[in-house]
């Protein structure tokens, strides 16, 4: 799901804060947070598949 919301622009603007943020609705759905020290993790992780630097 992040894959794709963040690869495929969906939107002209805004791929990768939609992809964080339907990433952190999954994790609070189940039961998990993401912390500070997570967000900057999430960001840099977010910016990895973006540029290709990732495979899912």
């Amino acid at each position: 799901m992040h894959y794709i919301s963040d690869t495929g622009h969906i939107f002209l603007e805004g791929n990768k804060r939609t992809a964080a943020m339907a990433a952190a609705s999954f994790l609070e759905l189940n039961g998990l947070s993401i912390t500070e020290k997570g967000e900057r993790e999430l960001a840099s992780f977010i910016l990895k598949i973006a540029s290709g630097g990732v495979m899912i």
